[in-house]
């Protein structure tokens, strides 16, 4: 086991506010009794090919693993990337959250579970879980740049691939550990087991997790938007009414085939969830005509079930002119009960990659990656029609190496057929009738360059370029109704076209030495950029079934930022870190984009000993005031304070680990601006975690 609280290290990404400390790292790690002091762990990417490592590739990447994946895991898996550069979360209560990657969330980010896409409702409303097996994960990879090609040109935002444990070793390993959370009185609990005996090996995993309200400060009450005169409110109870977690189950098992060249393995996962989604009570806006019917409804509950039988095989040599081969197949079986609707999903997958033998020293990847998804909506929120979705991708990555400079070079077309059924009838506000329930093909082409300088032993230098289109969704095309989660009525847009990103991406990293970290600055012109309008008017909102009106529709945008992280070890067991990121998200015609997340600075310290860890980190969240005009309300600055201590010891054959975390310790009120409900739920206040793991 790993211990708890090792320094995090993220392979990625910067801002210029931190330059001068690149330039002092520079002149320090020049020093004759200090260069090459330390150096990074080599971590290999899963989701690139060859499983080449982070420190090697011109990709923006960033992997969280072993410890640094414990010290961060949270109840979803926007919060447990939460505090990562460049990174936030769409949070909708403590089950509820996907990752935001540099101002782009929804379908631009692509989530993967084994290199395949994670099958749930995510995308079609911000008030679904994502699917995933976190509980067994071993660690979770962050892609940009050329490599996301390789899994859907529609990811522009970027790829999360959560990894699960595998068995590579002779012998047994197993894992239990043990939780408990003051500020929601959660308790979990995570056994894993993963064993090799000659040609076979398996894998085991479950996990519970169960937790009450969470606890709030006072003035985290609910926020109301009176005229354009925000009114602020102390909370009316001490925890947040309906954000418990009845239960959340995940249970894994697998086994694997090893061959001379090879393996082949076969993993049965299942997940279920039962919570409550604050802030969201659909009986709400029906109460003023139907007090019986709204108390008869009551609050927000959700049933979440998901099945998934997953099949791969990997072999060296297995053709002439060709390395490497990896095939994915995967079946799952996803269903979402909220009130009266019901979600569905059934998918098949399955994704072939090929590494070639280099010619004139070129390494050259070749794939086919395909889907069918059908999806259905049954109940009083169905406001998308039930859905096939068929999908087809071939892809093509290469690379070179010319001494101190490495190219990259990737391309992928794609194919996106929606098929949707004809509903009985259709709202006329929405702005189109039943013969726009057409079949909707789009058919795209993307290409990337990227390029790594090995400046000297220690500095490197990336750039990236990235011509990539994505087909809108189903729930962009069609919608058509009240959408109690997000409280709006939303339109759909069957006359959209694929948005087309050009993004360009140049970093500086330095990985050896007691200066590491990393700078990087991007911009992302998205042409046909989809997003929910405001229907106005005059000044006003129009109101459709007392819900403002929100169309989907297309501009040019554009988004900039850039990210820091920078870390300085003062000795073997000392470091102290530093963290920087910040978005501006503006459509070129003028004004902003929804939800764009607040700048961010940070710091910490943090020690490593062989029995003792521990850390303090501090993030500043700044006050986000850059509106959309579609009825956005201002967030306020808040301040985190983090802090943990852990202690570990060995028996034979035993290791043990005993943890104390502090989180939010000066009680402020964190509201995201990411966040669709951030008025009237805010994030959890401060909490004591004490944990336990022991590993033999």
């Amino acid at each position: 086991m790993r211990p708890f609280f090792r320094a995090p290290v993220i392979h990625t990404v910067g801002l210029p506010l931190l330059l001068a400390n690149s330039v002092l790292a520079y002149a320090d790690a020049n020093a004759p009794d200090r260069d090459n002091a330390i150096e990074l762990e080599t971590i290999t990417v899963t989701a690139l090919p060859n499983n080449a490592s982070a420190t090697d590739s011109a990709q923006p990447v960033f992997v969280l693993s072993d410890d640094d994946l414990e010290r961060a895991r949270a109840t979803s898996l926007g919060e447990t990337l939460s505090q990562q550069p460049g990174i936030h979360n769409s949070s909708f209560g403590s089950a509820v959250g996907r990752p935001v990657i540099r101002g782009l969330g929804g379908g631009r980010v692509s989530i993967l579970q084994d290199g395949l896409k994670a099958v749930d409702a995510s995308t079609v409303s911000p008030d679904h879980a994502v699917g995933v097996q976190t509980n067994t994960a071993q660690q979770i990879e962050v892609i940009r740049g050329p490599a996301t090609l390789l899994y859907g040109s529609g990811a522009f935002g970027g790829v999360v691939n959560v990894v699960a444990a595998e068995p590579q070793e002779e012998g047994i390993e197993s894992e239990v550990n043990l939780g408990y959370n003051t500020v929601n009185r959660g308790k979990d609990i995570r056994l894993k087991q993963q064993g090799r005996q000659g040609d076979w090996g398996w894998n085991l995993g479950a996990g519970q997790l169960r937790s009450d309200d969470y606890r709030v400060p006072k003035k985290a009450g609910e926020i109301h938007n009176d005229d354009g005169v925000l009114e602020y409110h102390d909370a009316e109870s001490s925890r947040l009414d309906n954000s418990d977690i009845e239960y959340n189950r995940q249970l894994s098992a697998g086994g694997r085939y090893f061959f001379d060249t090879g393996s082949t393995g076969l993993n049965i996962s299942r997940l279920t969830s039962r919570f409550g989604l604050p802030g969201h009570d659909h009986g709400d806006e029906e109460a003023v005509l139907d007090p019986v019917a709204a108390e008869e409804e009551g609050v927000a509950r959700v049933n979440l079930e998901q099945l998934r039988i997953a099949l791969d095989a990997k072999a060296s040599d297995p053709l002439p002119g060709v390395t490497n081969l990896n095939f994915d197949l995967a079946w799952t079986d996803y269903e979402h009960s909220e009130s009266q609707t019901t979600f569905a999903k059934e998918a098949i997958e399955s994704r072939i990659a090929l590494s070639l033998t280099p010619i004139r020293s070129i390494e050259q990847t070749v794939g086919l990656q395909g889907s069918q998804t059908d999806f259905s909506a049954m109940g009083e929120e169905a406001l998308v029609p039930s859905t096939q979705t068929n999908e087809i991708g071939v892809f093509w990555l290469a690379e070179r190496n010319f001494g101190a400079v490495t190219l990259s070079a990737g391309a992928r077309w794609d194919r996106v057929q929606h098929s949707p059924q004809t509903p009985d009838e259709v709202n006329s506000v929405c702005g189109f009738g039943l013969d726009a329930y057409q079949n909707k093909t789009f058919g795209n082409t993307s290409a990337s360059l990227g390029a790594l300088y090995n400046i000297d032993a220690s500095w490197q230098l990336a750039i990236s370029a990235t011509s990539a289109l994505r087909a809108p969704d189903a729930e962009e095309l069609f919608s058509c109704g009240a959408h109690e989660s997000t409280l709006t009525y939303e339109m759909g847009n069957p006359d959209l076209d694929s948005e087309h990103s050009y993004n360009l991406d140049v970093s500086v990293r330095r990985n050896v030495g007691r200066w590491t970290g990393s700078v990087s600055l991007y911009q992302n012109r998205v042409d046909q950029f989809i997003y929910q309008q405001a229907l106005l008017t005059g000044t006003d909102t129009v109101l459709v079934d007392d819900l403002p009106a929100y169309q989907f529709t297309q501009d040019d945008a554009v988004l900039r930022g850039g990210e820091v992280n920078i870390g300085y070890a003062i000795t073997p067991q000392w470091q102290l870190t530093a963290m920087a990121d910040r978005v501006r998200g503006e459509l070129v015609d003028g004004g902003n984009l929804p939800r764009m997340p607040s700048d961010r600075i940070g710091t910490g310290i943090n020690y490593q000993a062989l029995h003792w860890q521990g850390f303090v980190n501090w993030l500043h969240n700044a006050e986000q005031n850059r509106l959309a005009d579609n009825g956005e309300t201002p967030t306020a600055n808040y301040q985190l304070l983090d802090a943990g201590i852990g202690y570990r010891w060995y028996l034979p054959k035993v290791e043990y680990q005993l943890d104390l975390k502090g989180t939010n310790l000066l009680d402020e009120v964190v509201r995201y601006h990411t966040s669709f409900v951030k008025n009237a739920v805010p994030q959890p206040g401060r909490g004591f975690q004490l944990a336990f793991a022991a590993q033999f």
